[in-house]
């Protein structure tokens, strides 16, 4: 783990000296395991099916906080086809920097989820203390 901004599931220098993010990573070029996803066992990252949820017409509610009140790093969302390919334009990140380099957190995003839509992933520095919802 590392303490800074979060990096999105594949990002290529995403630990000290390590590749993408170990669990996206592993999970991707298992070509979406199921047995490789979900919110609890993983340390960086939720990976969460999300196919139920995709019509392309509700408003979905994404919002995430961190359980002890540090929340620096930030969360990013990406939504992935069944077939493990990120869908263009749908990655979002929490952090977002402002004026004279102070950091601004969304912990809150509304979007549609597109019907191709079948996964989802969250990836911080953390997210052992993690706690987000989907609705």
């Amino acid at each position: 783990m590392f303490s800074g901004e979060a990096r999105d599931c594949l990002w290529s220098e995403w630990g000290a000296g390590a590749g993408p993010n170990p669990e996206c990573e592993a999970w991707v070029l298992s070509g979406c395991d199921p047995d490789l996803a979900g919110r609890e066992p993983a340390v960086t990252a939720s990976i969460v099916d999300v196919a139920d949820l995709a019509d392309d017409n509700a408003t979905r509610v994404f919002e995430w906080r961190a359980r002890d009140g540090y929340d620096y790093g930030g969360v990013v969302v990406q939504l992935w086809t069944a077939q493990c390919t990120e869908i263009p334009g749908s990655k979002w990140r929490s952090r977002n920097p402002a004026f004279y380099s102070n950091i601004v957190q969304q912990h809150e995003r509304n979007f549609l989820l597109p019907p191709e839509t079948g996964w989802m992933t969250v990836t911080t520095n953390d997210t052992v203390n993690l706690e987000w919802t989907l609705t």
